[in-house]
């Protein structure tokens, strides 16, 4: 759309959802704390349907109330929405779900805290420029190294891996405590972009060192990486349902999402708290020829692809729980690391 035409629209929409004009017919779905859903695409692609039924579990078919936020990039640069209404009734989020505005990358939150204030700073996804470029990243699950509630001397670890930091939190989550320390590290290591095999690695590395339980502390601190067998080496009971494996309380929960704007980075360390019924982690599809007709599970809608896409279009969609009650998802695999680019899945043989 042009700007101006957006604006006015966006206005127009704000003052009906601020009278409570926003209705739609809802399916609860079992499902509680913060998730994910990210897009990427081998061409310009709007994200109007996935996002209708994603808006939907924040506060209305589900408990995500804390707030939301989308990042999506049109060439070198990004759009970003944040709110800290729930999404299911956020003005902002109305205008999303109304405006097909297209991009390759696109990634996603909805917010339950568990750690941080439920205030603006403290909403996914967070953005900061390295490289000439604005990295955007998402979390779910929780990271006890990294709570602001942790030592000084364990903050330090986090925040200065080993350089001085040129990337702090704004807020107080644990989630961008982590993408600082991720950044920091990538700055100190590389001078311009890294060839995508080598971001893999230190991308790698990072997530290995902050889910290590046993040497988290001196890996963050040495700046030192863990090989990617390693980081795969989980406990899977024999039926291979991870989702029947409880993790202890104070054990890391990383799940996220990450993006340049030309590829779209997804980490998957699930885990479901002792009691708890909700297993975090991540499901991923990608869409392409023969196209059908894809039903939403949260909300009443339908799409048939055939009719809006071409044969050589292609899109990967990332999320917590698949959005979607009748495509084939894949569950990422406890220590997967998957690069999606230009609607295909790579992993780091195929970089």
């Amino acid at each position: 759309l042009p700007q101006s035409e957006f604006m006015r629209a966006f206005v127009a929409l704000l003052l009906v959802g601020a009278a409570g004009g926003f209705q739609t017919r809802m399916r609860r779905t079992p499902v509680s704390m913060c998730q994910l859903l990210g897009m990427n695409c081998n061409v310009p692609t709007d994200f109007t349907f996935s996002f209708q039924g994603f808006a939907a579990r924040g506060g209305e078919t589900d408990i995500h109330s804390d707030g939301w936020g989308v990042a999506f990039y049109e060439g070198r640069g990004v759009r970003q929405f944040v709110d800290n209404l729930p999404s299911c009734r956020s003005p902002i989020a109305a205008v999303l779900k109304e405006y097909p505005i297209k991009t390759l990358n696109m990634l996603a939150h909805i917010r339950k805290a568990t750690c941080g204030a439920q205030v603006l700073e403290n909403v996914h996804p967070f953005q900061r420029e390295l490289w000439g470029r604005p990295w955007t990243f998402a979390h779910n699950g929780d990271l006890p190294f990294c709570r602001a509630s942790a030592t000084a001397d364990d903050r330090d670890a986090v925040e200065h891996p080993g350089e001085r930091a040129t990337y702090m939190p704004i807020g107080d989550t644990d989630s961008e405590i982590a993408f600082c320390m991720l950044l920091n590290r990538l700055q100190a290591r590389f001078e311009t972009m890294p060839s995508k095999a080598e971001l893999y690695d230190e991308v790698l590395a990072w997530a290995t060192a902050l889910t290590r339980e046993d040497e988290s502390e001196e890996v963050l601190a040495a700046g030192e990486g863990i090989a990617e067998e390693d980081m795969a080496d989980a406990v899977v009971p024999s039926d291979g349902n991870e989702e029947s494996v409880e993790v202890a309380s104070d054990s890391p929960i990383l799940n996220f999402l990450l993006s340049n704007g030309e590829i779209l980075v997804a980490g998957c360390w699930p885990g479901r708290r002792p009691g708890s019924k909700v297993f975090n982690g991540l499901w991923y599809l990608i869409r392409e020829s023969p196209f059908a007709t894809a039903k939403l599970v949260d909300v009443d809608l339908e799409i048939d692809f055939a009719s809006c896409t071409t044969p050589t279009d292609r899109v990967a969609v990332i999320a917590t729980v698949p959005i979607t009650g009748n495509e084939n998802w894949t569950r990422m695999r406890r220590g997967d690391l998957l690069f999606f680019e230009d609607g295909q899945v790579h992993r780091r043989e195929d970089l």
